[in-house]
């Protein structure tokens, strides 16, 4: 073994192995001049040897939540601003992360070399490197699909001719593995109405669901056109569909308005929850709200769900519905979809771990803050959330430090313009204790005309800063320097 290895150790040669792969028994080492930032080197035997391996059919993938496909070829010359370091640095592989795994070639010693994970937007300047051993002890290899998982990988390619004709034998349509993973979620994670429609037609059951958590399926689908994701337990057809954190079709643009419609009419639950108490109506007001320019098919898929009897209220993890929909704002589809929650009965003072939909909606269109507060929002309610290390603030308080000027709208509905957080904090001690350079004196003026307190005294300044000294409004604003405030609040009848 030692002879073709290159110089290739036992740690390393063992992992190679465990990988499925093996250095050519006819591997002999060339004279090879490489670039490097620093100039030409050769390249050391172990690294030819290490670019001569032959791997087995099957894909090599980061053994970790990503999974990305590796590739252990070489790559693309190091540019000179990749690493601020000018060293002797070659790639060895990369992986669809986007990373580069390289070496310096002026600085490689034993049979275990160290290696440096590297990401292609550059501008590392002195990268952790691990030994070539442990770098391959990070991944596991992805054997080649058996002709047991061809129906499998049928429905996960959307192939209907050939899932058809593997249900003309009449196939089992349960679980495929100890997951719970049926052919219908293949189908559902390929978007594949055809499939889907075929299978239902078939007996499968809608409402089957993932058994245990599971990484990405590489059995049933093809690594250059899926990417990874988690498959959570709990997770049925209806769920896959809609999440877009699950393993996808790369660049899949295909409307789910239809497949939602037909799993819905075959039984799916709405209310189905996964491991993480997501229900489909969760991922359809999470991705799509977020994530692409066009939604109008998901207000429509919204709508679809909301009739089929989703509730608009189940919190999960993330939050309700509601909540996660009023975080993605600023679009009028997305208003609109903020109005059929509404109208379903979605509670607009629910609160989440993320605070409140009001409070979350802040950043976002101002006809969403308007909906939520025609709705019944309360601007004064006191939330869990820390700002700027302010404890428990109330949407008002966010408000007085939003840069979209929402701040007058609450006040219109706001029962107090000095409701304190638990702290004892009010929105123009907030406001005046932004952490921003400029000497605004817009937040106060707007809260002093509503009926703000300018003497309102802060019982515990360290509730606003954890440096301050200042218990008034006037105080508060002369600490933080910021002169045009002080004399703002002076002329309103502020005292320190």
């Amino acid at each position: 073994m030692d002879a073709p290895a290159g110089g290739l150790g036992e740690d390393v040669l063992r992992q190679i192995a465990r990988l499925q792969g093996v250095v050519p028994d006819d591997f002999t080492p060339r004279e090879w001049i490489a670039a490097t930032p620093a100039g030409p080197r050769r390249l050391p035997p172990w690294v030819q040897a290490l670019l001569a391996v032959r791997w087995s059919e099957g894909t090599l993938r980061t053994d970790d939540e990503f999974e990305w496909k590796v590739w252990l070829d070489g790559g693309p010359e190091v540019e000179d601003d990749l690493i601020t370091q000018p060293r002797a640095w070659f790639t060895i592989g990369y992986d669809d992360g986007q990373f580069y795994y390289v070496v310096d070639l002026d600085d490689i010693a034993g049979d275990d070399p160290e290696v440096y994970r590297v990401d292609h937007e550059g501008d590392e300047d002195d990268p952790a490197g691990d030994r070539l051993s442990t770098v391959l002890d990070g991944f596991t290899r992805v054997g080649p699909p058996s002709e047991d998982d061809a129906f499998g990988r049928a429905c996960a390619a959307g192939d209907l001719s050939a899932a058809t004709e593997k249900l003309a034998g009449t196939p089992d349509l349960g679980p495929l593995d100890d997951s719970g993973l049926t052919p219908l979620h293949l189908a559902a994670l390929a978007r594949s109405a055809e499939v889907i429609r075929a299978l239902l037609d078939a007996g499968a059951d809608p409402n089957a669901t993932i058994t245990r958590h599971a990484s990405t399926p590489w059995r049933f689908l093809d690594g250059d056109v899926y990417t990874s994701g988690e498959l959570l337990a709990g997770a049925t057809a209806l769920h896959l569909t809609l999440d877009h954190e699950a393993p996808r079709k790369l660049y899949d643009k295909t409307p789910s308005l239809n497949i939602v419609r037909m799993l819905i009419q075959a039984g799916a639950d709405p209310n189905a929850t996964d491991s993480a108490g997501q229900t489909p109506l969760h991922f359809e007001c999470w991705g799509p709200g977020g994530g692409t320019p066009e939604f109008t098919s998901g207000t429509q898929i919204i709508g679809l769900l909301l009739d089929a009897g989703a509730d608009p209220n189940a919190d999960s993890l993330r939050g309700t519905p509601l909540l996660r929909m009023a975080s993605h704002s600023t679009r009028d589809t997305v208003t609109e979809a903020v109005r059929l929650l509404l109208e379903a009965g979605a509670d607009p003072n629910l609160e989440a771990g993320d605070g409140t939909p009001l409070l979350r909606a802040l950043h976002g269109h101002q006809e969403t803050i308007r909906l939520l507060l025609a709705a019944g929002a309360d601007p004064c309610r006191p939330t869990d959330t820390t700002s700027w290390g302010v404890q428990g603030i109330t949407p008002l308080h966010q408000a007085a430090r939003s840069p979209r000027g929402a701040l007058p709208l609450l006040l219109e509905h706001a029962a107090d313009p000095d409701v304190r957080t638990r702290t004892g904090v009010t929105p123009l001690h907030y406001a005046i204790g932004a952490p921003r350079t400029a000497d605004d004196t817009g937040a106060t003026e707007v809260l002093v005309a509503a009926g703000a307190d300018v003497n309102a005294r802060l019982d515990d300044p360290s509730a606003l800063q954890e440096t301050l000294t200042a218990h008034t409004p006037l105080g508060i604003a002369r600490e933080l320097n910021k002169p045009a405030i002080a004399a703002f609040l002076q002329q309103a009848g502020a005292v320190e």
